[in-house]
């Protein structure tokens, strides 16, 4: 076994937007991608005030910004809800209507009803394999014993998440003592590469399998149709990207409705390639391709009904899973 670690070595929060979030009238944190200067422009159109927008790259900056800046509304990683929760119930505009107006099997779980007031569902998310077809023929019947025999001798992707690669040991946050052996054991036949890029996957013939996000699989799959995806029951859960209110001021209320809205929701999420929180949708180019628009109608009639909501960690829980990946990583790396 051969293990490479390809890490986008970023560090640091960048702060876009027309104007400095300590001034603006409505400030936001939220992934990286989700906005750009015309969402913005049109927002600030529409309710009448500034916006600015914080982008950041992974969950512990995300919780870091958090604990340093104010922010009007945030779009976040629920395994991150936990860490800013005292900041979040019940503080911002309520979100109550938007979420009876979101499909059926979202709007009715226990996840979404768990969540306080002025949290909803922005985005839907579950991992699974992305895999070339020419070179292996995997299913969801297979187990990851199996999946990873077939990709003997060859190399694998796994995200560099501390949540996600976990999940292949233990969906539930319970870790057996032995997890290094465990991982080993697993990844004994592969050269595993731990890395989010998925940029190499077409470019290297030996890149047969990556355990992926459905929106960065897909991004590599319309541009080669050899490339299939799946969802596995071991390591696809759902998971959700919230979207919080943080104050009461009308031109929060104004900017986060219309983020949550179906319309403008459906857009950014559709050019991330996440899937929406509306379930299946009409044909509309304006606002999502045609492979967008099959894929996420897809999920909604033939996938989701099959797979579990992921649990959201404790703080404690999430500072050990952080600590337990990156000793794993490097216990995997030291035995190239």
């Amino acid at each position: 076994m051969k293990i490479l670690s390809l890490v986008c070595n970023i560090g640091v929060v960048m702060s876009l937007g027309l104007t400095n979030t300590s001034k603006a009238s409505v400030n936001i944190i939220a992934w990286w991608g989700y906005f750009n200067k015309e969402l913005v422009s049109f927002l600030e159109d529409k309710c009448k005030t500034k916006v600015s927008y914080d982008e950041y790259y992974t969950t512990h900056e995300f919780i870091k910004r958090m604990n340093e800046q104010s922010y009007s509304i945030a779009i976040f990683a629920q395994t991150g809800y936990n860490f800013i929760a005292k900041k979040a119930n019940n503080k911002g505009v309520s979100l109550e209507e938007i979420k009876k107006t979101q499909h059926p099997f979202i709007s009715q779980s226990i996840f979404n009803q768990n969540l306080p007031k002025n949290v909803a569902i922005f985005a839907i998310e579950a991992a699974g394999f992305l895999y070339n077809a020419d070179k292996i023929s995997i299913s969801p019947t297979d187990s990851l014993q199996e999946i990873f025999r077939k990709a003997k001798g060859k190399k694998v992707i796994v995200i560099d998440n501390p949540i996600e690669p976990m999940k292949f040991i233990s969906p539930n946050y319970q870790f057996p003592s032995n997890i290094n052996a465990k991982f080993q054991d697993l990844f004994a036949d592969v050269e595993i590469i731990v890395s989010n890029d998925l940029a190499n996957f077409s470019n290297d013939k030996d890149i047969v399998l990556a355990q992926a996000w459905l929106g960065n699989a897909y991004a590599q799959i319309k541009n080669n149709p050899k490339l299939k995806f799946i969802h596995h029951p071991a390591i696809s859960y759902l998971g959700a990207d919230l979207i919080a209110a943080l104050n009461t001021k009308a031109e929060t209320e104004c900017v986060v409705k219309a983020l949550a809205g179906k319309e403008i929701n459906t857009k950014i999420v559709s050019n991330d390639f996440r899937l929406s929180p509306y379930g299946i949708l009409t044909k509309n180019k304006n606002i999502a391709s045609d492979l967008y628009l099959e894929v996420n109608n897809y999920f909604f009639k033939n996938t989701l009904q099959n797979l579990q909501w992921t649990t959201r960690p404790t703080e404690e829980e999430y500072l050990k899973i952080i600590k337990l990946w990156e000793r794993t990583k490097l216990d995997l790396l030291s035995k190239n």
